[in-house]
């Protein structure tokens, strides 16, 4: 009786053990810092083009380097993270804000209800949407969303050189005239 005890003890023991074990080999959820879960897929920085410059040049210093403004030149340049668009720009007399997607960039911009015009001013010979060589772009154009690129000068729209890449989706619209 006493050894059959003691087996059905060790039994129970090393059961526990392998549990403990098995447990050990599952897949753990890691917790980031809230600045680090703004570079996960699904949760992109965002950017209202409607702010006045010192609050785009002050929600791009808490972005952690996905974008950075240049108030001077009136201009967004993306360098990192999936990055979601709104807002806009040259309008009746605002501010004419352009986007540049740096040469190192890898991601996603979703544009949705953005609306660039940078044709108004003869002076500005701008893109409002450019990209550098070495970018990887896909561009999501939210659903029902109408969004439109106008640039000043001789430029596109939407400038892609050679040496970048960039691949349309989405189920919005998107006019870009240069």
């Amino acid at each position: 009786m006493r050894r059959e005890r003691y087996h059905m003890i060790g039994t129970v023991i090393c059961s526990l053990s392998v549990l403990a074990l098995m447990l050990l080999l599952l897949p753990m959820t890691a917790f980031a810092e809230e600045d680090d879960m703004i570079r996960r897929p699904g949760n992109p920085i965002e950017i209202n083009l409607d702010l006045a410059d010192i609050d785009l040049a002050e929600a791009a210093a808490s972005s952690n380097g996905a974008y950075s403004y240049t108030a001077g030149e009136e201009t967004i340049t993306i360098t990192g993270g999936d990055v979601s668009i709104t807002g806009t720009s040259g309008k009746d007399g605002s501010t004419k804000k352009g986007i540049v997607v740096a040469g190192a960039y890898s991601g996603t911009i979703t544009l949705e209800d953005v609306s660039i015009s940078l044709w108004a001013d003869t002076a500005i010979n701008k893109c409002a949407f450019a990209m550098e060589a070495g970018a990887d772009l896909e561009v999501v154009l939210a659903a029902g969303s109408t969004n439109t690129l106008t640039s000043g000068g001789q430029e596109a729209g939407l400038r892609v050189p050679a040496g970048a890449r960039l691949s349309i989706s989405g189920s919005g619209s998107l006019a870009a005239n240069g």
